[in-house]
């Protein structure tokens, strides 16, 4: 349908601009790319058995389960992170200005 869409849009502008063979040629070009595409996607997919496919979709859950986790732990650590670098600047800010402590106020 994308496709259909691109071409048609692309075969639009080319007749609006340039006639009905540059619509043509512009057309013609996406339906090529994406022929291409498709013909080297089918030529360098591997057929694999059954088996070998259940393996395949095991190793990338399990990878995907690794990246999630991963992922979970960096949003903890960022929160842990902000959470004592509030607390640090509130304890910060309950400290007397430096050089204060201790001195006498003259009168």
């Amino acid at each position: 349908a994308l496709l259909a869409v691109t071409v048609a849009a692309i075969g639009v502008e080319g007749y609006r601009t340039g006639g009905l063979a540059v619509a043509c040629i512009g057309a013609s070009v996406s339906v090529a790319a994406k022929a291409l595409w498709w013909t080297f996607g089918r030529a360098t997919c591997p057929e694999l058995t059954a088996a070998d496919a259940q393996w395949v979709a095991v190793q990338l859950s399990q990878a995907s389960a690794r990246m999630a986790v991963a992922a979970v732990r960096r949003q903890a650590a960022r929160v842990e992170d902000q959470a004592a670098a509030q607390l640090l600047a509130m304890e910060a800010s309950r400290r007397p200005p430096t050089g204060t402590v201790g001195a006498e106020v003259p009168f």
